[in-house]
């Protein structure tokens, strides 16, 4: 019996990371949020799970990937937003920081585990 889980010789070696989202309208996950639950919000890939999260309905957000470049980079978005003292300094971390200066703002984590990256 399979129980939904994947057989390990028929699973393809990653050819080509997602980083960037393959979906161009993310903005229309707005009207789904909208009837959704509070709680928890899973998703694979990249942006899709920080915007859903950035709605302030959920509490919590699980976010997994077989691929290991995009789970790096899953990582680090979370240890900037949990060093970041706003959401404009969020983006400025992300978006114009040297590294110096985003291993610099790590230290602001409370929790360690946040600042993994």
């Amino acid at each position: 019996m399979n129980h939904g889980i994947a057989d390990p010789a028929q699973i393809r070696p990653i050819e080509v990371s997602f980083i960037s989202p393959n979906e161009w309208n993310v903005q229309t996950l707005t009207s789904n949020l909208n009837g959704a639950l509070s709680g928890a919000y899973a998703a694979v890939g990249t942006e899709r799970g920080f915007f859903a999260i950035s709605s302030g309905k959920f509490n919590r957000l699980i976010l997994f990937d077989r691929d290991p470049a995009v789970t790096t980079y899953n990582r680090i978005n979370r240890a900037l937003i949990a060093a970041s003292k706003d959401r404009t300094n969020y983006l400025r971390l992300r978006q114009v920081s040297s590294y110096e200066e985003i291993k610099a703002a790590s230290k602001r984590c409370t929790n360690p585990e946040d600042a993994k990256f």
